[in-house]
């Protein structure tokens, strides 16, 4: 999969926001509500952008994902 400029700019700021969030959790050993909304939003585009599902349709919301095309 070849990724153009733009996709790869939304990755950099994902992995920046993740970044702040781990340093603020390592930092003060604090979260705020505000890395928790970012490190949701990450997940959700990384999801969606690889297509990441659960396992099957009725999984548990803790389980672990994968590949859309195995979660049939």
């Amino acid at each position: 999969m070849e990724f153009n400029e733009q996709i790869e700019k939304e990755f950099l700021a994902i992995h920046n926001k993740l970044k702040n969030a781990i340093e603020n959790m390592d930092d003060g050993r604090d979260l705020t509500l505000t890395d928790i909304r970012e490190i949701e939003k990450a997940m959700h585009y990384i999801r969606h952008i690889f297509d990441f599902k659960p396992p099957r349709e009725d999984s548990s919301y803790y389980c672990d994902y994968v590949l859309g095309k195995d979660g049939k």
